[in-house]
């Protein structure tokens, strides 16, 4: 009935920087990586849920130690959408190019 106050989520990985997922290698393999692209799409989509939901049960917590649990899983998920995003943002003008595909 109590929330462990000792309950810890542990250490956060370093996504930050150009390639935070993938490595530089994808791009010499970008019009192979349709597999790769679209986990990033869904990946991005999930993150940005996850991110949502936590922050509403956070917002709806009675306890304080439930509210920043819940707030500290939200910052996690963004953490995670923000990776992708930027991980997606990078390789998608050279997998639009090496696909021929022109959005305009």
């Amino acid at each position: 009935g109590k929330p462990d106050v000792n309950l810890k989520l542990g250490p956060k990985s370093d996504l930050t920087g150009p390639n935070p997922i993938f490595s530089d290698a994808l791009r010499s393999r970008i019009a192979e990586a349709d597999y790769e692209m679209t986990a990033l799409a869904v990946g991005i989509q999930l993150e940005l849920t996850a991110e949502k939901y936590y922050s509403k049960a956070a917002q709806e917590a009675s306890d304080s130690h439930v509210k920043s649990f819940f707030e500290e899983l939200a910052q996690w998920e963004s953490g995670h959408y923000h990776a992708l995003l930027s991980q997606q943002e990078d390789l998608k003008e050279d997998y639009w190019s090496a696909g021929h595909f022109a959005p305009f």
